[in-house]
This record gives C-alpha cells, structure tokens and sequence, in this order.
C-alpha cells in the first residue's frame, strides 16, 4: 500500500499544475471518447473502423491541444532574460523580467536553461539538442498577477566555460 501512495504521490507535482479549465477541458475530452467509441463500436463496416480511430485520437491529442491554448492563448508569457557566463566566478547567471499577459492567472512558472558550449558543426548542434551538457529547473511559485513583470536573478554554478544557453519558460 505504501509503494501505491508513494507511486501516486509521485504525480502531485503536475496534477497541482492543471487549473480548473483544464480539468474540464481534459474531462469533455474523455466523455468525447467514450461518445464515440461507443458509437463506434454500435456501427459496422469502414464507418465502425474510421469512428475507433478518430476516437483513439482524442486522447492522444487532447494534451497537446491543452499545451497549446495553455502556452499561446489562455496564459502567455512575456519572456526578456538575459544570460553570460561570469568572468571571475564559475557561475553562469541568468536576469531579466517574465511577464504574464494572458486571460487566466499564473499560479507556478519553471524555468528550465540548458547549456552546451558553442556548436562548432551540424553534430555538435543534433547533440546539444538531444542531450544538454548541464540542465537546470528553476521553480517560481506565487500567483502573479496579470500585466505585472517579476524581476528573475538565478546563478548556476561550476560553469568554468562560455556556454549557450537555451532558456524555456513555462507557466501553468
């Protein structure tokens, strides 16, 4: 029993992400679902076989719709970082505003840098992509409040060499 709470409990930390639009949002597309898998499986023939497919599709594809509106519509965020690799220390450090501008309120942003040293060729950019050297997640908890910058200041440390940085921000 304790190995099953400790699985479940494992998931908190995204389950806490998903607002009240997005429980209802992922809950229709469920019963979305189960309508037309069930219609489905009421047919025969070609009709039977497209109505199971569309409706496998929907799970699959729900998330990525949630990620979306999420990112681009309901709660966008605008992002001026700044980042360098410090002279004197083995520090890199990032600064700069984030800015919610969208319609709902931003109760978390992670912040996730990458870094990989310059890309010297076609190769060395494919494995920065596929594999970072150094990734580091920075959690900004609070509610923000719309239209209103938060100033950021973050160092990582044992950085000795210039390194590129690919910032991502992500608020739910």
């Amino acid at each position: 029993m304790d190995v099953a709470l400790e699985f479940l409990s494992s998931f908190l930390p995204y389950i806490m992400r998903f607002n009240l639009y997005s429980w209802l949002f992922l809950a229709g597309a469920l019963v979305l679902f189960v309508l037309i898998f069930v219609l489905g499986m009421m047919l025969s023939g070609a009709a039977r076989k497209i109505l199971i497919i569309f409706a496998c599709m929907i799970p699959t594809v729900a998330p990525l719709l949630l990620e979306f509106a999420s990112k681009k519509m309901l709660m966008p965020v605008d992002v001026n970082l700044s980042s360098r690799t410090l002279t004197y220390a083995p520090t890199f450090f990032i600064s700069g505003t984030i800015t919610p501008t969208g319609k709902l309120p931003i109760k978390t942003c992670i912040m996730t840098t990458k870094l990989n040293p310059p890309p010297t060729n076609a190769k060395s950019k494919l494995l920065a992509v596929l594999k970072p050297q150094f990734v580091d997640k920075l959690t900004l908890n609070g509610p923000f409040v719309l239209g209103e910058s938060l100033f950021v200041q973050h160092s990582i440390g044992g950085i000795t060499t210039e390194m590129v940085a690919d910032i991502d921000v992500s608020c739910y």
